[in-house]
């Protein structure tokens, strides 16, 4: 990850080079605290996602796991941030109560797999994408609207996490495509459900069909198509 961002602001720019599509569903946030926490809640994301490329063996990983799964459990019972920027960003929400310690630590559990030498599959890959992406989505809602408990945002977040999995590569296969659609098509009514003030968590996904066909789009049409999204409270 190199040099952690510290401040909210530092924070911010980093995402918007790192993650840009989740970035530009925060922008979509009103309330400034708000969208702080969960750029932050962001911010840890990316840190454990960073963990495996930085390692050169798995024990190291390990290691590095359980330190963010141990941070996380500070800051949960109130104890004191560690030392890493991203924690004194969650700190507040995760002492609260309004960001859910076992939502970061499926998050973390998940990511753990990023260290075998195989990729998931079968039962494991459906395990790592409602960790890995289905889980910081679900704690991404409850930031910004309590209410959101009650909706199960797995599917959505499986297929963010397919679409994610399959760029870089020459371009999705028919199956990933199809799998995105089925999954997309399963979150239909908890995306209804969300509240306009939750939305922001989910308004990026509309981009997964897009991602699926093998095309990415430039931001001006991202901007634009997010903000339909939420606007429509429908992907």
């Amino acid at each position: 990850m190199g040099e952690a961002p510290a401040t909210a602001a530092e924070i911010e720019a980093h995402l918007r080079t790192r993650d840009p599509d989740r970035w530009l569903s925060a922008r979509l946030i009103a309330d400034p605290v708000a969208r702080a926490e969960v750029l932050a809640l962001y911010a840890f994301d990316d840190a454990v996602r960073a963990v495996a490329p930085a390692v050169t063996q798995p024990m190291l990983g390990e290691m590095r796991y359980a330190w963010w799964a141990e941070a996380v459990d500070d800051l949960a019972a109130g104890r004191p941030a560690r030392g890493h920027p991203v924690l004194q960003a969650i700190a507040a929400p995760l002492a609260e109560g309004r960001l859910k310690a076992e939502l970061l630590h499926r998050l973390i559990e998940a990511r753990r797999s990023d260290l075998d030498e195989e990729p998931p599959q079968g039962e494991a890959l459906d395990a790592f994408l409602e960790g890995a992406f289905g889980a910081p989505m679900q704690a991404a809602a409850q930031l910004l609207d309590a209410a959101a408990s009650g909706c199960d945002l797995s599917a959505i977040g499986r297929a963010w996490g397919l679409v994610s999995l399959a760029r870089g590569e020459a371009g999705p296969s028919a199956p990933t495509r199809l799998a995105v659609e089925q999954a997309l098509s399963r979150s239909q009514a908890d995306v209804a459900a969300l509240s306009v003030a939750a939305f922001p968590a989910v308004a990026h996904v509309t981009l997964a069909r897009t991602y699926a066909g093998g095309r990415t789009p430039g931001e001006l049409e991202r901007r634009a198509r997010i903000l339909l999204a939420s606007l429509r409270g429908r992907l």
